[in-house]
């Protein structure tokens, strides 16, 4: 049991590894320099000499193992560096979201409970006949469904042509938070319908 448990951690830890690694080498393979995106986004006339410095502050001008190592520490350590936008931390950008993210999924995970588990059960009770088989049919094809795409056809139907529910500018009151919460829940909630 402990061999067991000892080789699942050391996959858990080869994975991360691996999937540091993927990230960031796709985030070099995008053709230019991070630090020109930067500047480009900040809309300054930045000198020579500031974007040398910003280049050692941010180890661009180290090679890519040792840029490697510091990036992976500061994934480590939580240190994310600073929002290009407005210059705060990134953790505190990601944490700041974090209950609206939570809030969003707990809902959708719900919903999909509430309708897939009784039509499971009713599948179960009803395998073979061709009403089951037509609905795990239909399911399947939900489930195929690419979730960008179904959102934007929510969007498209039910907040650009009919109106129903907005795109954004969230309020404060109980009613229009659930009006905006209504079109993202059923955007993740359709495919875990199908899986439940």
């Amino acid at each position: 049991m402990l061999t067991y448990v000892v080789r699942r951690l050391l996959y858990a830890v080869l994975t991360f590894a691996g999937i540091t690694v993927a990230t960031f080498a796709l985030v070099h393979a995008v053709p230019g320099d991070p630090l020109d995106f930067y500047i480009s986004r900040t809309g300054f006339h930045v000198s020579k000499n500031a974007v040398e410095t910003l280049r050692r502050q941010l180890h661009l001008d180290e090679p890519l193992p040792l840029q490697y190592v510091h990036w992976f520490r500061g994934i480590v350590t939580l240190d994310l560096g600073r929002s290009i936008v407005d210059g705060r931390p990134v953790a505190d950008r990601i944490l700041e979201k974090l209950p609206a993210t939570f809030e969003l999924n707990l809902a959708a995970f719900l919903l999909s409970a509430l309708i897939g588990v009784p039509i499971g059960l009713w599948s179960a009770r009803h395998a073979g006949r061709r009403l089951e088989r037509a609905a795990a049919v239909f399911f399947f094809l939900l489930y195929s469904l690419p979730s960008f795409w179904v959102a934007l056809l929510l969007a498209q139907c039910f907040s650009v042509r009919l109106r129903l529910f907005p795109l954004f500018g969230m309020g404060e009151t109980f009613s229009d938070h659930l009006r905006h919460l209504v079109l993202p829940v059923i955007t993740l909630a359709y495919a875990q319908v199908a899986i439940f």
